[in-house]
């Protein structure tokens, strides 16, 4: 069963400025390309492939182009188009595994009297922007619900890349060294009835190049009622592992599927604790890791006649695992109350204060982002709190989407906490994510978090509250750039939306996650400047 939480805090939006002019850093070089004609789609993901030569994948329906640039010069180098997909055809993922670059997308069967869909990808040759010939994975049995909600699929838990109305219905994940790739869906419940309803949800694993190692549909042994999903993986040896909550007990299991063959372990971790989200990951000796931020209780309140509920994160519980379920290491990493009173005003941290004393003080609604184990065995977590809360809006009540601080922290291969930091950000806006939220961009030795802000927070100190940046109002492009080694934070203002290569232009379309490496210290984002007309943007840290 899937009931991962979504929590609406309340806030008041407050008013939003910009300010005219911002010093941007001397660190990046800023440039652009020459405009090309725009392609209209709905999905736009962009890859590099080395020697200075990415690619967009740009997705509209059932149409496809495959888009390719320069990154030295930045110019349009070549575009393909293809109409030639099934029916009913929807993208699921675009996979960069091992050097090679996947198109994975599923087809409704419509004649099929059992109602079916069909897994299929397409392998791009990446040298000359093509397709190569379609390979069927699996067909399921029968018909296949829309997986929950999912903060990587929605873009930072918003309407993502996809729109509510169209999320995906496979989910695709990799293992630790990319060798597995697991597949995994959910058929459509026969039943309404959770007491009644026990999951039936297909594992298919496959190795680097997408050949069969094993697939299964799974009767889960237990109602819906009974227990929540709460996280999946695949290991390198192509066991599929699973992470459930029984409500009755309130205690965790593990699942561990290979071959069909389907074994539970009972996890003897902490209880009495709630969860937005958590996470699973290999670590690098093999075993299963397990993290998710947690609150002792959820706060409820009222506001402009509704009620929400904020989920009052106080810190990061992370625990690792044999696939027999004994639990090697345990840690509970508390924030502390210096860190949750950070840029916030001077009443909320006599707030953060009071709380404390009653042992309840932390961050609202608080949501793990990324969470993945580096070479050395540490462990890299990255989240970010946004909400939405119905609030007053000029003369009426309107859906208000925040996107405020962000978190980031390290533990070593000891469990020991390396750094913690939270860097400041607060952007609002009324159609969902739009042009908020962050990219996070690995970079060598470092951490890269970039987002749209307001320049009054170039400067900010622990003890101010960040000025407000209303989505799709400009804003200046910033980043963030968090040392591995010692945590130390760096801040720089790239570039300003509304003057992007000095006064030459402004970017009309934008959206963070359009933003990605294309070499090492070289980050390239693509904009739409009119006339039918986009631009690919090169920002080069010096």
């Amino acid at each position: 069963m899937y009931k991962i939480l979504i929590l609406l805090p309340f806030i008041i939006i407050t008013p939003i400025f910009l300010s005219a002019q911002s010093k941007l850093s001397k660190d990046f070089k800023v440039t652009a390309g020459e405009p090309y004609k725009v392609i209209d789609a709905g999905d736009k993901q962009y890859f590099a492939l080395g020697n200075s030569k990415t690619i967009a994948i740009k997705t509209r329906g059932e149409d496809v182009t495959l888009q390719r640039f320069d990154t030295k010069s930045m110019k349009e180098i070549g575009r393909n188009e293809y109409d030639d997909f099934p029916k009913y055809t929807k993208v699921q993922k675009i996979l960069q595994i091992r050097g090679k670059l996947f198109y994975i997308y599923e087809a409704y069967n419509k004649k099929d009297k059992n109602k079916s869909f069909t897994l299929y990808i397409r392998e791009i040759n990446v040298d000359k922007g093509t397709f190569k010939e379609a390979k069927e994975l699996f067909t399921t049995s029968g018909p296949v619900t829309a997986l929950p909600w999912s903060w990587d699929a929605l873009g930072g838990g918003s309407f993502g890349i996809f729109g509510l109305g169209n999320l995906p219905k496979f989910d695709i994940s990799t293992s630790f060294d990319d060798s597995k790739i697991l597949v995994r869906f959910r058929y459509k419940p026969k039943t309404k009835n959770d007491a009644k309803s026990n999951d039936l949800i297909g594992f298919y694993v496959f190795d680097q190049n997408f050949e069969k190692i094993w697939g299964e549909d799974i009767r889960m042994p237990y109602t819906e009622k009974e227990i929540n999903n709460l996280a999946y993986m695949v290991k390198s040896n192509g066991t599929a592992c699973m992470l459930i909550y029984k409500n009755a007990s309130k205690a965790f299991e593990l699942i561990t599927i290979k071959n069909g063959n389907l074994k539970t372990n009972s996890l003897n971790v902490k209880k009495g604790l709630l969860f937005a989200k958590f996470d699973l990951r290999e670590d690098v000796n093999g075993n299963i890791a397990a993290a998710g931020f947690y609150a002792n209780g959820l706060d409820f309140k009222w506001s402009w006649g509704s009620a929400s509920i904020s989920f009052n994160c106080n810190g990061l519980y992370y625990f690792t695992t044999t696939d027999e379920g004994e639990i090697l290491k345990e840690y509970d990493y508390e924030f502390p109350l210096k860190f949750i009173q950070q840029y916030l005003s001077k009443r909320q941290r006599a707030k953060a204060e009071k709380r404390e004393n009653k042992g309840n003080a932390g961050m609202e609604d608080v949501k793990m982002s990324h969470f993945f184990t580096q070479e050395d065995g540490s462990s890299i977590f990255i989240a970010e709190q946004w909400y939405m809360r119905n609030e007053m809006v000029g003369t009426s009540t309107q859906n208000v989407w925040h996107y405020r601080h962000m978190i980031v922290m390290k533990v070593d291969a000891n469990g020991k906490l390396v750094w913690l930091k939270k860097l400041p950000k607060n952007q609002a806006g009324l159609t969902g994510q739009g042009q908020m939220s962050f990219k996070y961009v690995p970079g060598n030795g470092c951490h890269y978090l970039l987002y749209i802000g307001n320049p009054k927070n170039a400067d900010i100190q622990r003890d101010e509250v960040p000025a407000a940046h209303k989505d799709g109002m400009g804003g200046f492009l910033t980043a963030y750039k968090v040392d591995d080694e010692t945590g130390k934070v760096e801040k720089h203002t790239i570039l300003d939306m509304v003057k992007v290569d000095g006064n030459k232009m402004r970017a009309y379309q934008f959206n963070v996650k359009r933003i990605y490496e294309a070499e090492d210290k070289v980050f390239m984002l693509e904009i739409y400047i009119k006339g039918k007309k986009d631009n690919m943007i090169k920002m080069e840290l010096n």
